[in-house]
């Protein structure tokens, strides 16, 4: 039976090599600043984030300060959630059979990766993807464009509008894009990173031997070679007159903003013009530069555009410094092209294995079986650690092929002037281009090889005494002049084919391993079996890996081979040997050890395994064929989601110990949909046997309380770690099953469990939406699931909160809120997710929280796919009998201030040295410590001025400028807005707010916060933020700096009103309006403006406030429509 593999139909492997996630020790919630921390303004994170998945679903996501994800999902749909290696998937539960089938790639649902790439919702309004198969229907399809045609791997690179995602991925289902016939698979056109590693910053040339080489008199000329990288820097000396042309695929121009391939490029064929002993390998070759990484990185699509470029281009080699974040199967498109492409005889792909340096860590496309994929070695040509190591994932091949220097390697420096014309870079980024420099000179020296010829001469001719295992290093390290001289060579690699658990001498597998001669005589070869290690890179018995034969003769222009065995043989084998056992075949010539061959050869030797079938049942007593089945191994640690099909499932799993867990669906029966968790945090698997997973034998989850209620959503979550460095974590989301159920468990013996029930309960008698009163419970369980899950609430031990929702205008909002349960540290809390309610606003709401639990709610005023702004409350924490009041939607006005999770004010504002930086978030209310994030409809601007004097403007309210005196007036002046203004919104239309202080430059590196304090304002008004049309309405203002300004309140206010509509008047300057001067009073300390509303009635007023501080920074605010007047 097949073993288990990470990536096959109906398993979707999101674990990649042995790691899941590993814990880390809890950061400081602040960050110290410093010359490498970037100053508010300076590539803001932000705070939760909006992502828009492929089916339309805005999935918002936060992480803690320790890097714990989160997200918060809309209601009506169903969702499984995981938390693998670093990264958060969320999966829409209709989705199962697309993802089970392999049609649509798991990373579309990544939505920390899709944030991490740039696919947010705030920094794109669309989605890359490919899709493989003829789209004919699917460009027809409204909100997809066709970007370009992929022709090695028949697929196409599409962009799919985030706007209209929802009505085009469901255009495609319709269309029967996605079916059990159809041969479509959708990938997220993922971006790529050049695979550089960050090490303290020697050219390895001499160390490949180049010099020998142009000593031969060969040094590239002739040949070309292109670079698929960041670009180049066109005014280097030592590339000024290397390149014959460019191509640039990602719209950024072929300049080098990043400097690895300026960098790259240098060391294949840099002329050493600014130092001649920083000549590259193949000086007189010529570069075609190919830029298929901008900025960010690059998309999937932009590299393999690049690639069919470079064969078009005739190139004899492609250098690829780059690479996937993480290691696949090679089924990925970047994969498949690199194989498809390396079929043609002209053009050999040279690839970067990666910088993960673990086992089965060797990125896309390194582990394609026809490019020659590069480890990097040091000075003294020992593997470097952080080198990426085979075998490949899945097939268990030997990667990579062939190692060169890649630890601090001197290259061209982009941008570098003279006497600073070169840098230190380190990575298997800077070992491919030794390897793609010498395949030009091999190139030169015999212009009719193959591409493969190329690859088997210049690995068969490795150096001698290779250090590392064929896993780590390939056939050993470069050496050029061999490649070039030598007249034999042999098969790059031999794989001797999997054995089967249980082991013995009946287990064999004979191949052959082949050598050519192209010399006009004979030669005669010993033959040795070196470096014979196990999986742990630790010898291993020399049975295992045997040669037919211990001298061969191969003819003149000739070729002969010779059979190589693997034994099956691993009696008192040790058990960390199992898995990859690899070794080189040395072959050199008899009388002249000058002339030598190493191929590399290697066979899997499976783990003791056993034979485990898993029989899930759904409540109906039916097989499941909603959900699915997580295995993980905790002894080498890897992951499998399995979907369910409605088939018994039966895995060959490495015996030991594992974490079981099943999230099953069950539909329809007489009853409410429902999902049970059935699973064994600590299942021992040492012999063939049968797993059930019965969701029957499952308990409801139930409430009980002081008033009726009904669980309307909630989630079921678990959190499992051991070892102090292995977790793993997942949870199911209801947002249309009613009914919760979960098996019992035992006691976890090894590491830790944490299970969490969270729970949204409202009043049976009416619909979520008009429900007065609304349940929010979360419960924990640690060690183990208990069979009793009948949770006993009354109002007495939970905190009460009394909600009032404000709305706008006369009609009323359907709006939405989440409450969500905040991790206070990774692997200590169960994971919860929380998904949206419906709310009716304006309304008054009881709500209950279960006490000594830090909870957070959020709001949008809107329906989520109206692509509303987001509230967030700060993190509070309940006390059971406790008593408190909070307002929503309240006098929402544009221009907030940064708040912590705590609801403390956080940094908008800051200056270290000359350099100044602002950042403001959209919306603020009237209840302090909230704070908005924009929606689709929200924008701003920024203006930083010195002694009135523009320094820069920018298109969004964050910026940082550089100032020119170190003592000057600062003036900062920004600008939101809501564009979108109907009946639904037509209060807080924009703010704009200027701050003018004067700023000294601080000490050293140190980044203070600067004299900024922003108006907080409040006043009574209706559920609708409507206000009486009195003559001296009171508006009560207040100043709140930011974190480490204290403005010590206001020393001096004047205000003036506008009474005019400005619905629509998006551009209205602030002195083209009609103002009357508002009287203002102070007493105590508080300050109160008195608004003659009854200039307004049926209308609006809008405020400009005009404050000083008691420190001397000077505010002048206009919030257009703060609130309406009733009649």
């Amino acid at each position: 039976m097949p073993r288990i593999k990470r990536t096959t139909a109906g398993v979707a492997a999101l674990a990649l090599g042995a790691s899941l996630l590993g814990l880390t020790p809890p950061t400081a919630t602040a960050t110290p600043q410093g010359p490498e921390n970037p100053i508010v303004g300076q590539n803001d994170a932000g705070g939760p984030a909006a992502v828009t998945l492929i089916n339309g679903d805005t999935i918002f996501v936060s992480t803690s300060s320790d890097g714990h994800p989160t997200a918060i999902v809309p209601s009506g749909r169903d969702y499984f959630t995981r938390i693998v290696n670093e990264d958060l998937y969320v999966f829409p539960a209709d989705a199962q059979g697309f993802l089970a089938s392999g049609q649509l790639d798991s990373e579309l649902f990544n939505v920390t990766g899709l944030i991490r790439q740039g696919y947010a919702d705030a920094d794109s309004d669309s989605l890359p993807l490919i899709m493989q198969g003829a789209t004919s229907a699917v460009a027809r399809t409204a909100g997809i464009d066709v970007v370009t045609t992929l022709d090695s791997i028949d697929a196409t690179a599409l962009t799919l509008g985030k706007d209209t995602a929802a009505r085009s991925y469901q255009q495609l289902v319709d269309a029967k894009v996605f079916s059990s016939d159809s041969e479509k698979k959708i990938w997220l056109d993922a971006r790529v990173e050049p695979s550089e590693v960050d090490l303290d910053p020697a050219t390895g040339v001499a160390q490949a031997g180049a010099e020998e080489a142009w000593d031969l008199g060969f040094n590239g000329q002739g040949t070309k070679v292109a670079v698929l990288d960041t670009g180049y820097d066109a005014d280097h000396p030592d590339l000024t007159d290397q390149v014959t042309d460019t191509k640039d695929f990602t719209g950024e121009g072929i300049e080098d903003g990043q400097g690895h391939g300026t960098h790259v490029a240098s060391t294949i064929s840099g002329a050493g013009a600014a130092d001649p002993s920083k000549t590259g390998m193949a000086p007189e070759s010529e570069l075609l530069i190919g830029k298929v990484l901008g900025t960010n990185g690059g998309q999937t699509s932009w590299i393999i555009a690049g690639m069919e470029w470079a064969v078009e281009q005739e190139a004899d080699v492609v250098n690829m410094s780059l690479g996937s974040s993480q290691p696949t199967d090679c089924t990925d498109p970047m994969s498949l092209a690199s194989e498809e492409l390396s079929t043609q005889s002209q053009t050999l792909f040279v690839v970067a294995a990666g910088n993960s340096g673990a086992r089965e860590t060797v990125s896309a496309p390194g582990c394609a079986e026809g490019v020659l994929t590069v480890g990097a070695v040091d000075s003294e040509g020992a593997p470097a650690a952080f080198s990426s190591r085979g075998a490949t994932l899945g097939g268990h091949n030997i990667k990579p092929d062939l190692a060169a220097p890649g630890v601090e390697i001197l290259g061209a420096k982009a941008g570098g002037a003279e006497g600073d014309a070169y840098v230190k870079m380190s990575g298997t980024s800077m070992a491919a281009p030794h390897v793609a420099g010498a395949a030009a000179l091999l190139r030169q020296a015999h212009p009719d090889y193959s591409a493969q010829q190329l690859k088997s001469a210049l690995v068969s001719s490795a150096k001698p005494d290779a250090s590392g295992d064929v896993y780590t290093s390939g056939s050993g390290e470069l050496w050029t002049p061999d490649a070039i001289t030598t007249e034999l060579t042999s098969d790059v690699s031999v794989e001797l084919g999997d054995f089967d658990w249980p082991h013995g001498k009946f287990q064999r597998s004979t191949e052959q391993v082949t050598y050519n001669n192209t010399s006009e005589a004979p030669i005669k070869l010993k033959l040795k079996v070196e470096d014979l290690t196990g999986a742990d890179g630790q010898k291993v018995p020399a049975h295992l890996i045997k040669l037919g034969a211990g001298q061969i003769t191969v003819p003149a222009n000739g070729s002969a081979s010779v059979e190589v065995t693997a034994s099956g043989d691993a009696k008192n084998l040790r058990e960390g040997a199992y898995g990859e056992i690899g070794a080189r075949i040395v072959a050199t010539q008899i009388g002249d050890k000058e002339t030598r061959a190493v191929t590399s050869v290697g066979f899997w030797l499976e783990p003791k395994t056993v034979d485990v079938t898993f029989k899930s049942i759904d409540r109906n007593g039916d097989n499941a064929v909603r959900g699915y089945l997580d295995l993980t191994d905790m002894h080498q640690p890897a992951r499998t989601m399995n979907y369910f099909s409605g088939e018994d499932l039966t895995l060959r799993v490495r015996a030991g110990d594992y974490v079981v867990s099943s999230f099953i669906g069950t539909q329809g029966g007489g009853g409410a949909d429902s999902y049970a968790y059935v699973g064994d945090p600590e299942m021992s698997l040492t012999e063939d046997t049968t797993v059930v997973l019965d969701a029957r034998e499952t308990t409801r989850v139930e409430l009980a309380g002081d008033r009726p209620m009904q669980i309307r959503s909630g989630s079921l979550g678990f959190d499992r770690s051991w070892d102090d460095k292995w977790r793993l974590a997942a949870s199911y989301v209801a947002g249309s099953a009613t009914e919760l159920y979960v098996s019992p468990t035992d006691k976890v013996k090894y590491g830790t469990f944490s299970f969490g029930t969270y729970l949204r309960a409202f009043d049976p008698a009416v619909s979520t939406a008009d429900s007065s009163y609304v349940y929010n419970l979360a419960f924990t369980e640690e060690d183990r699931v208990s069979r009793d899950q009948l949770h006993e609430v009354p109002d007495s031990a939970l905190g009460l909160v009394s909600e009032s929702w404000h709305a706008q205008s006369s009609g009323p909002w359907n709006s939405q809120d989440w409450t969500r349960v905040m991790p206070e540290e990774a692997g200590a809390d169960p994971f919860f997710t929380a998904v949206s309610s419906p709310l009716t606003s304006p309304m008054k709401r009881t709500a209950y929280y279960s006490a000594d639990i830090p909870w957070q709610q959020l709001a949008q005023s809107g329906q989520i796919n109206q692509f509303p702004e987001i509230w967030f409350d700060p993190v509070r924490r309940y006390k059971a009998g406790s008593d408190s009041i909070v307002d929503w939607f309240k006098l929402p006005t544009n221009t907030g201030m940064a708040m912590t999770a705590s609801g403390e004010p956080s940094r908008v504002a800051e200056r270290q040295g000359n350099l100044v930086g602002f950042s403001f978030p959209q919306w603020k209310d009237s209840e302090v410590g909230r704070v908005g994030l924009g929606g689709l409809a929200d924008v701003g601007n920024l203006s930083i001025y010195e002694n009135g004097v523009l320094l820069d403007s920018f298109s969004t309210p964050s910026g940082a400028s550089q100032l020119a005196l170190e003592s000057s007036k600062v003036t900062a002046v920004v600008d939101q807005r809501r564009l979108r203004r109907d009946n639904y919104w037509d209060l807080g239309l924009r703010t704009s707010t200027s701050f003018s202080f004067d700023s000294q430059a601080p000490a050293g590196d140190e980044v203070v916060p600067l004299p900024i304090a922003l108006p907080r304002l409040d006043a009574e008004v209706d559920d609708f933020n409507r206000a009486p049309s009195e003559a001296e309405y009171p508006v009560s203002v207040n100043l709140q700096g930011q974190n480490g300004y204290n403005p010590g309140g206001i020393a001096a206010m004047t205000a003036r009103v506008n009474y005019e509509n400005l619905q629509g008047a998006d551009d209205l300057l602030v002195e083209d309006s009609t103002w009357s001067e508002a009287k203002v009073i102070e007493q105590d300390g508080r300050w109160k403006v008195l608004v003659d509303n009854s200039a307004a009635v049926n209308g609006f007023v809008t405020l400009r406030l005009t404050i000083e501080d008691a420190n001397g920074t000077t505010i002048d605010q206009t919030i257009e429509h703060l609130y309406g007047v009733d009649d």
